[in-house]
């Protein structure tokens, strides 16, 4: 200001280069000033707020069928995290940090396990399973050949923890068939992982991926205390989710929801045999 205010006075030309006529006052261009330098840091705050924006993706949070609200978020007394994110680094840490974000954007208040985040003790690799309500695995290229996820692995099947399968398919992006992955696990632990349980593919186009966070979202609220069915009910039941029925149904509000789908005259489907 002190800089700008001495030049006015000394050079008019350099006073009218700021925008300010010759002749003003010390006070008066002073206030000028201050009110440019207020509209500076005005439009810096919207600049800020738009990145912040769109740097969400445009993901909006989910709320609950029924009620229309934002799912509870439950955990039981020996739990510290809702979900646990088992992945090998080589080809998973940046597809399960993407994931760990927007699972926070669209459940706020969702405890995630990330090693990168949250690891402070490679022994503890088990304790840090235990604590967790659910695992999701993130199937990628060589999962079944690191000696940490197979430690993860035998401790959630010695647990008997619900786990969600989640599948890297491109193989451009350290993704594999899932049958290979299949293959590639041990034969002890194949029931365990993957008898009766349809992996989740995860894909970077924007609307499929939102659909594949609403399916995981799904499958940790259904292992919350809020919505597990009682132990008799659950009984009862044929579940493919370790005796867990998911009984909720969560949707994102800015998705309309295609109820009815009428084709106006006949049409030929035609699908490659790949």
């Amino acid at each position: 200001a002190t800089i700008v205010i001495n030049g006015c006075l000394i050079s008019p030309a350099f006073c009218s280069a700021f925008g300010h006529k010759a002749g003003e006052t010390p006070d008066e261009l002073f206030s000028v000033f201050v009110s440019f330098l207020a509209v500076i840091v005005l439009a810096s705050l919207v600049l800020i707020c738009y990145i912040t924006a769109t740097a969400t993706d445009g993901m909006v949070v989910l709320k609950e069928r029924g009620t229309n609200a934002e799912p509870p978020l439950t955990l039981r007394r020996r739990h510290s995290w809702h979900v646990f994110l088992s992945h090998i680094w080589a080809s998973g840490q940046d597809q399960v940090a993407v994931l760990k974000r927007q699972l926070q954007l669209v459940l706020p208040g969702i405890e995630v396990f990330l090693d990168v985040d949250d690891l402070h003790d490679i022994g503890a690799l088990e304790q840090y399973v235990s604590e967790s309500a659910v695992v999701l695995i993130f199937l990628s290229r060589g999962y079944f050949g690191s000696r940490n996820c197979m430690r993860e692995v035998r401790a959630m099947c010695e647990m008997q923890k619900p786990v969600i399968l989640l599948h890297e398919a491109d193989e451009s992006k350290g993704g594999l068939p899932f049958q290979q992955a299949v293959d590639e696990c041990p034969s002890e632990y194949r029931p365990c992982l993957f008898d009766g349980r349809a992996p989740i593919p995860w894909t970077r186009i924007k609307e499929f991926q939102r659909f594949t966070l609403l399916l995981v979202a799904e499958q940790i609220l259904a292992h919350s205390p809020h919505y597990m069915l009682t132990e008799k009910a659950a009984k009862r039941e044929v579940s493919r989710l370790h005796g867990a029925i998911a009984s909720v149904r969560v949707y994102f509000p800015d998705m309309e929801e295609v109820k009815d789908l009428v084709l106006r005259r006949h049409v030929t489907l035609y699908a490659s045999r790949a």
